[in-house]
């Protein structure tokens, strides 16, 4: 995994406000810091674990939206495993890095013309402490965002700094003022990192819900959906990716979902189950990158922890018939 990023100071980004716009503006705070990154998919990319979840992440309207997590360990290092309630937690390393990436793009697979609109991330660092950080398109065509660690200080400064991005023409996005307002006041409620990311948070298929899947014991959500073949329907982007999947059935607790608005007779949204089998057997390409998830995540694991996941990890093992 490619680790080159540009740290820039407080200082770089001040000068930026300075010159952009003269009224001053909050200043970023002893705990936060400004970073740039390259415009590109393998800044992220390169050496990590793609975690594909059976039940797909929404999409935009032509499908062309992409959302997808990254998991880049240190060299050497192993996950642990453990169960609660039958769901696991997989504990990650210190010195791991987890990346949910947004980008635009054709191919069905990560690929070098994928556009990234936006990044967010969560970095285990030592004793056990995290660090937050948030990348967007900039206006010199880098990404650009800010980094600070999971603490009640870190994330009120964390959210006056990020109202002062586009005020300070950093992001790249609208130029009306009050469009600019709004866009930041999003992009602050969006960016409340550590209430969404609460440990053993339990699904939630509600209507009003936002992000509908559970957490594990540290608070991710994709590890462990890798080695669910369950998943809700979430609704954060217009279009249903898995809607259509021949090999995904869609289920209610309480009776058929209406095909038109996808709403169960209790009011919730419903949830998939991907039949990993049949789809490996048929040769579907979403499945195959499934089981590639879960296998490169295994050969990180001991045989202990390969244990506990066995009923995942079956199908995706035997070869198709």
């Amino acid at each position: 995994m490619s680790r080159a990023a540009i740290t820039i100071g407080v200082g770089l980004l001040a000068a930026l406000i300075a010159c952009k716009d003269p009224q001053p503006r909050p200043e970023l705070g002893s705990l936060v810091t400004a970073v740039e990154t390259p415009a590109d998919l393998a800044t992220f990319g390169e050496g990590a674990i793609e975690l594909t979840p059976a039940i797909r992440p929404p999409t935009s309207d032509d499908g062309r939206l992409r959302i997808i997590g990254l998991l880049a360990l240190p060299t050497g290092s192993q996950l642990d495993v453990a169960l609660r309630d039958g769901v696991p937690s997989i504990t990650v390393p210190e010195g791991t890095r987890v990346s949910r990436v947004e980008a635009v793009g054709d191919e069905d697979s990560p690929h070098a013309s994928w556009r990234v609109l936006d990044v967010r991330e969560t970095f285990f660092e030592a004793a056990s402490t995290q660090r937050f950080r948030l990348l967007r398109p900039a206006r010199n065509g880098a990404l650009a965002g800010l980094a600070w660690p999971r603490s009640d200080d870190g994330a009120r400064q964390a959210k006056a700094a990020i109202a002062t991005l586009f005020d300070a023409d950093v992001l790249d996005g609208p130029h009306a003022p009050e469009a600019r307002r709004d866009a930041a006041a999003r992009l602050v409620r969006l960016n409340d990192c550590a209430s969404c990311h609460g440990a053993w948070r339990s699904e939630d298929r509600s209507i009003g819900t936002l992000v509908q899947r559970g957490t594990d014991g540290q608070g991710l959500y994709l590890l462990s959906a890798v080695f669910s073949d369950d998943g809700p329907f979430e609704r954060y982007r217009p279009r249903n990716a898995s809607r259509h999947d021949p090999f995904t059935h869609v289920r209610c607790d309480d009776g058929e979902v209406d095909r038109q608005t996808l709403v169960c007779p209790d009011g919730r949204r419903p949830s998939g189950r991907l039949d990993v089998r049949a789809g490996r057997a048929a040769g579907d390409p979403h499945v195959a990158r499934v089981c590639a998830s879960r296998r490169a995540l295994a050969a990180r694991m001991s045989p202990a922890s390969r244990a506990l996941l066995a009923p995942s990890l079956e199908p995706c093992a035997a070869p198709p018939q």
